[in-house]
């Protein structure tokens, strides 16, 4: 943080400032004995009517013969530098010369000179060609070619629009002129008073003016950046020249040659004289002389009301000013007490505005990469949040921009009408707006933005107080920075000296001499048995503690060493700890050399890598324990490496493809198979360094025999994941590939015979359906055909299962879903008649069934739709018989079969029924099924069948 003294000084020296400051209007006109002898005033070559060669060889002009008159008023010499304009401005903006007689005003130009009030108001006009096309905005200018003299406020301006590519630029108006009326560029843009000079004077024809891209451009005295008391003293004399009216004899000498000249009062009344006669010669004389008097009158009365107007105005800025001074005190007295950003920056922004200097104040904070960081404000509250917005995109306002590109205080007059693209412009109405960035030893830390009445726009003061504010917060900044990185430099000494006494890394410097003394050695050397002390102090040379089987090697390699000067070299070794525990280390040193180049000490690290020994110690057990196995392994075991070369193998990989170890490392498979199979398995492996297993069979051995091999690829894979390598495990299944496949010649032939039996099971009971169905249909008595017709239903039932597993893949299972629909539509077929007006509903699920309790199912369920189709609706009505098939989970099957027909008696009883049908159904179900069947009669009648899981298992 900065020192209160520190800060006292510099406010001792901004009170000066500020002193000098509001006294220098009074002293305008004294400027430094330096500038009383002689002023080197910059002067444009062929400009006229401004600055311009007359006929007697000397530089004239208005510009010329203003500057003359200003010195002469001011008490200063002038020596007239007269040179192409682009050379004046270039030795301005450097402050090779004082001053320049005459330059256009531009924003862009303030940057680098300050600027007088105008004293010519000049257009700048696009030129054209008598009859051709004229051009008024910069739309006309697309495409085309403009003359410019060089450095112009034309150049400036057409540049910054984008049509730099387009420009020809000459270095007077005199060759623009020359060039245009050659023919060459479409247009000639310039100040429009200049260009009419020459035309007129030189009897240009053929050029004619356009419309005016730019209205009024100021033409101003120029002085270098800073230079204020010099302006001072040019703005005072152009007031002293206007008041005596020696300025408007000059301009109408100059200027006023070349403007529309309008008849003046002294010659319309002498040509009213003329007709009126000496009869009105007393009463105008008199009326003259009341209007002289009025206007004198009101001449006096003006000058006492600007008088009074800039009294109040110098006290509303001094006013202005000792309220700046007491927030800028208050604000270096909170830079010297807080010690938190945050804290500090709210209560700067609350101190600018609790003072009542500034209606609202805001700083934003950028971070070292220049993205923003952090908002603080006064005086605005939630209207502020669009603003954060903004700076959070990465964009920045204007204001901001223009102050960290000035590195100064950058002021808007109107920010609610110039600034409309701010969100803050609403908040700014009647007032005006300052932003300071805030910087220190060129470092950008954000930027300062206060609002303040319009009245003080422009002030010098208010800016270079706003600049000093800005670079005493920056120096707080700064100096906040500086101390947390002194904190965390501390934190991360610290943690790095926690680091060194828990690491395994113990840091030595030995002196070359006998026994190798130590001069310096960590606290951690404790980790070996030692403390520091028994190093430094002698009692303990480091010689003495390498281990005695290592002495001599360590020594000599050390020698060789420092007999060819290397500057490093690592050792591994053991050292001996006072209870004569060994720890093996890794030492890495670096020599250093005298300046004679003599080797006098060495220093480096001695890491203890004892844990790492015993872990390759045990990978090398390991390695040995695993080769063991893999040569003890009756599987093949293969090794290649990403190019596909052999790496290992084990024994029975030898002895398969019949060499030693030595014959098959560093061979491919082209070097060992036929080419097909080498390229078959190049195929294979190329997809596995992709990481994609793969199993393969079949190649031919070394003694050229198919062999059956069944070999799984693998990738290798290094620690970092990436993979180096192919490893292989091959089984020879040649004779078990011969056996499988006696087994499935074995299980075809079993599954021919076995569907054949089905096929003639079928037709068998086809033909047995059939003779009853021929039986029934020569028979007279009905309850006869009924019964055979019950019979016929029955085979087909039983036939249905055989016809379902000749046609399944699965020959001892069927699915019961798609066998009850067949049945179905078979007993619908067989009663074709009694079903006309019947429809039949499903709630079938998939259900898998042995064939042993699908032919008794299909048995009951024949026989339930039959009694159903027969007697549920009766003398041919309508209704719906619905079957039912679920597999309930843990439970086993339930079949469903119910209508809406006329339902059974109240007094039937199934098991006492003269039929044999409903009995033979209960007995299948209870005896052969295993299940449970039960029945409703609500609104129709209801079948329900349970068989348990019994169901699915193996019964034959």
């Amino acid at each position: 943080m900065p020192c209160a003294k520190e800060l006292q000084f510099k406010r001792a020296g901004i009170h000066l400032f500020l002193i000098l400051l509001l006294i220098a209007p009074a002293f305008a006109r004294d400027l430094s004995d330096a500038e009383k002898t002689v002023l080197v005033i910059g002067c444009e070559t062929d400009y006229p009517p401004f600055s311009f060669t007359g006929d007697t060889g000397e530089t004239v002009g208005f510009s010329i013969d203003l500057t003359r008159a200003i010195a002469e008023v001011m008490g200063f010499k002038a020596e007239l530098r007269v040179a192409p304009w682009i050379e004046i401005r270039s030795q301005l903006e450097a402050g090779e010369i004082d001053a320049a007689a005459g330059m256009f005003f531009s924003s862009e130009r303030d940057l680098k000179v300050d600027f007088s009030q105008p004293f010519a108001e000049i257009h700048q006009t696009l030129f054209n060609r008598s009859g051709g096309p004229a051009a008024s905005t910069l739309s006309d200018l697309t495409g085309k070619s403009i003359i410019v003299m060089r450095g112009d406020i034309m150049d400036d301006h057409l540049s910054a629009e984008g049509f730099s590519a387009g420009l020809i630029r000459t270095d007077s108006l005199a060759q623009a002129l020359t060039l245009f009326s050659d023919g060459r560029g479409n247009y000639l843009a310039g100040a429009r008073l200049p260009i009419l000079y020459y035309l007129k004077e030189q009897g240009i024809q053929g050029i004619e003016a356009g419309g005016d891209l730019y209205h009024e451009t100021e033409y101003c005295f120029a002085v270098p950046e800073g230079r204020r008391e010099l302006l001072t003293a040019f703005i005072e004399g152009l007031s002293i020249l206007k008041q005596r009216g020696e300025y408007r004899k000059l301009y109408d000498r100059w200027i006023g040659p070349l403007e529309p000249r309008a008849i003046e009062m002294p010659d319309a009344l002498r040509y009213a004289s003329y007709v009126v006669g000496p009869l009105l010669l007393v009463a105008a004389a008199a009326l003259l002389w009341v209007q002289l008097m009025r206007r004198q009158v009101a001449l006096r009365t003006a000058e006492l009301r600007a008088e009074i107007q800039r009294r109040d105005t110098a006290e509303a800025r001094l006013a202005q000013i000792n309220r700046v001074l007491e927030a800028v005190g208050r604000v270096n007295q909170l830079i010297v007490r807080e010690s938190e950003r945050s804290s500090m920056m709210r209560r700067i922004c609350g101190t600018l505005t609790e003072t009542r200097s500034y209606y609202n104040a805001w700083i934003a904070l950028f971070d070292q990469n220049g993205s923003f960081s952090d908002f603080f404000e006064s005086g605005l509250g939630e209207s502020s949040l669009p603003m954060i917005k903004l700076l959070e995109s990465g964009d920045l306002p204007d204001c901001g921009r223009h102050a960290m590109e000035r590195e100064s205080a950058y002021s808007v007059m109107s920010p609610s009408e110039s600034c409309l693209q701010c969100p803050l412009a609403g908040s700014y109405k009647d007032r005006c707006a300052y932003s300071v960035p805030l910087m220190y030893m060129g470092r950008f830390f954000g930027f300062l933005t206060v609002s303040l009445p319009s009245l003080f726009f422009g002030d010098k003061v208010e800016e270079e107080l706003l600049d000093a504010l800005g670079e005493d917060i920056a120096y707080a900044l700064h100096s906040l920075d500086v101390r947390d990185e002194r904190e965390e430099m501390a934190r991360r000494l610290l943690k790095a000296d926690k680091i060194v006494r828990n690491s395994r890394i113990v840091l030595f410097r030995w002196e070359l001499s006998r026994g190798w003394p130590v001069s310096y050695v960590s606290e951690n050397v404790s980790r070996f048995g030692y403390r520091a002390g028994d190093f430094l102090d002698g009692s303990v040379l480091y010689g003495d503690i390498v281990h005695p089987m290592d002495r001599m090697r360590v020594s000599r390699e050390v020698e060789q060493a420092v007999r060819e000067k290397r500057e490093g070299f690592t050792q591994e070794y053991r050292l001996v700890d006072p209870q004569g525990r060994i720890y093996w280390v890794e030492d890495r040193t670096r020599t250093i050399l005298n300046e004679s180049g003599e080797v006098i000490a060495a220093e480096g690290t001695v890491i203890d890598i004892t844990e790492k020994k015993e872990a390759l110690d045990e990978l090398q057990r390991r390695d040995a324990r695993l080769n063991a196995i893999i040569e003890s392994a009756e599987d093949m075991i293969f090794l290649k490496d990403r190019n596909l070369f052999y790496t290992h193998a084990n024994s029975a990989y030898l002895q398969f493809m019949g060499r030693d170890r030595d014959q098959l490392i560093g061979l491919t498979d082209e070097d060992l198979f036929d080419l097909q199979d080498a390229r078959d398995s190049r195929r294979i492996e190329s997809r596995v360094l992709e990481g994609e297993p793969c199993r393969e069979e079949n190649i031919r051995d070394s003694a050229g025999r198919q062999r059956n091999l069944e070999t799984i690829r693998v990738p290798v894979r290094d620690d970092a994941g990436e993979i180096i390598g192919i490893c292989g495990i091959s089984r020879d299944i040649t004779d078990a590939v011969m056996v499988r496949r006696q087994l499935e010649r074995a299980l075809n032939e079993k599954s021919t015979l076995l569907r054949e039996l089905y096929h003639r099971t079928k037709n068998t009971m086809q033909v047995i359906a059939s003779m009853v169905a021929m039986r029934r249909l020569g028979l007279e008595d009905v309850n006869m055909q009924d019964i055979l017709q019950d019979i016929e239903a029955k085979i087909h039932s039983m036939a249905l299962v055989h016809h379902r597993l000749y046609e399944s893949e699965n020959l001892s299972r069927i699915d019961l879903k798609e066998y009850i629909l067949e049945l179905t539509e078979l007993v619908r077929s067989t009663f074709d008649d009694e079903t006309k007006g019947i429809r039949f509903r499903y709630n079938l699920e998939s259900v898998d069934s042995l064939v042993d309790v699908a032919v008794p199912l299909g048995l009951v369920v024949n026989e339930l739709l039959v009694n159903a189709v027969r007697h549920a609706f009766p003398k041919g009505e309508t209704g719906w018989i619905e079957i039912g098939l679920r597999n309930i989970q843990g439970e086993g099957i339930l079949l469903t079969l119910s209508d809406n027909g006329v339902g059974l008696p109240k007094d039937f009883d199934p098991l006492s029924s003269k039929t044999l049908g409903l009995a033979l159904v209960y007995s299948i179900v209870e005896t052969q099924l295993n299940g449970h069947m039960e029945y409703t009669r609500d609104k129709g009648t209801r079948w329900e069948l349970r068989l348990g899981p019994v169901a699915y298992e193996e019964r034959v």
